[in-house]
C-alpha cells in the first residue's frame, strides 16, 4: 500500500514503507522550508494512494 504526502509547495512524496516516507518528508521539510516535523506530524499528513 503506497502512502503519499503532498507538500504545499507542490512536491508529492510517495513510498510503500512508512518509515522511509517519514524520513524523506522530514528531510524535505527541513531543507526546503526550514521546518522540523516529528513523526506524528508527518503521519497526520499521509494519505493512502488509490
Amino acid at each position: 500500500m503506497t502512502k503519499v504526502v503532498r507538500c504545499a509547495c507542490g512536491l508529492d512524496l510517495r513510498d510503500a514503507d512508512e518509515e522511509n516516507l517519514i524520513a524523506r518528508v522530514q528531510q524535505h521539510a527541513k531543507e526546503a522550508h526550514d521546518l522540523d516535523l516529528n513523526d506524528e506530524q508527518v503521519r497526520a499528513m499521509m494519505e493512502i494512494e488509490q
